[in-house]
C-alpha cells in the first residue's frame, strides 16, 4: 500500500464520516483502538468502492479544423479524471447568428470516438462549437466555445475551388479584350475586302459596256481570284 495515500482519521465515536474521496473508486478501511497510550492491532480490511459520479470536468484540448469547404474536422481528448468511463460525447455547435437565437445543432458519438466531422458549414459565418461527455450516472460540464470562422465561398466553383478569384476575373478581363481588340481588325479587313470587291464589280461592269462579253468574264475572275489571294 501506498503510504503517502493513506489517511488517517481520530474520533471518539463509534461512527465516523469520510469525506472528498474519489468516486467510482476502491477504498480499503481498517480500525484500531487506542486507549491510555496503547493500541489494538488493526481489524481486517473492508473493502468498498464509491458510487460513480457524473463527469465534473469538461473535455480537454478541444480543436476544430477546416479540412475542405464546408467541412470541419473536430477532436478532443477525454476529461481528466480518474476512473472515468464515458458513454458518449454530446457535440453543440451553431453559427454566430443562430447561437444568439440559441439554436444549437447536436451530434452524440461513443465514449470510445474523439473526433467528429461538421459538414455543410456556410461559407462566411463563423461557428462556435462546445463538447461534453456523459456516463452512466449523468452529463458533466460542456467545455469553452472555440471559434471557427470560414472565408466567403468560391463565386466560380471547379476542379480547384481553393483557388482565389481574383486571378481568374482579371484573365477574364485580359481574354476579353483581345477578343475585343481582334474584333474590330477582323471588321476593319472585311470592310476593305468589301470595298475592293464592289471596286472590281463595277470596273468589270465598265469593261462588258466597252468591249463584250467574253473579255468581261474573264477580267471579273481575274479580279475576284485575286482579291481572294489578297
Amino acid at each position: 500500500m501506498n503510504a503517502s495515500a493513506i489517511r488517517y482519521i481520530q474520533t471518539t465515536n463509534q461512527t465516523v464520516v469520510i469525506q472528498r474521496l474519489e468516486p467510482n473508486t476502491r477504498y480499503e478501511l481498517v480500525v484500531r483502538l487506542h486507549a491510555d497510550q496503547l493500541s489494538s492491532p488493526w481489524s481486517s480490511v473492508v473493502h468498498q468502492r464509491t458510487l460513480p459520479a457524473a463527469p465534473s470536468h469538461p473535455p480537454e484540448g478541444v480543436r476544430v479544423s477546416l479540412i475542405e469547404d464546408g467541412t470541419a474536422l473536430v477532436s478532443w481528448s477525454e476529461p481528466e479524471e480518474n476512473n472515468l468511463a464515458v458513454t458518449h460525447y454530446t457535440i453543440l455547435y451553431a453559427s454566430q447568428r443562430a447561437w444568439l437565437a440559441g439554436h444549437w445543432q447536436t451530434l452524440q458519438r461513443e465514449g470510445s470516438n474523439t473526433m467528429v466531422l461538421l459538414e455543410r458549414l456556410e461559407p462566411g459565418n463563423v461557428y462556435l462549437v462546445k463538447i461534453s461527455a456523459s456516463n452512466l450516472v449523468g452529463d458533466g460540464p460542456f467545455s469553452s466555445a472555440v471559434e471557427l470562422a470560414l472565408g466567403p465561398g468560391p463565386r466560380h466553383r471547379g476542379k480547384s475551388p481553393r483557388h482565389s478569384d481574383s486571378r481568374s476575373s482579371s484573365d477574364t478581363t485580359v481574354f476579353s479584350d483581345g477578343l475585343y481588340h481582334m474584333d474590330q481588325k477582323s471588321m476593319a479587313g472585311i470592310m476593305v475586302g468589301v470595298c475592293i470587291t464592289l471596286a472590281c464589280i463595277a470596273i468589270c461592269a465598265l469593261i462588258l459596256i466597252n468591249k463584250g462579253r467574253s473579255r468581261y468574264i474573264s477580267i471579273l475572275f481575274f479580279f475576284f481570284y485575286r482579291n481572294l489571294l489578297l
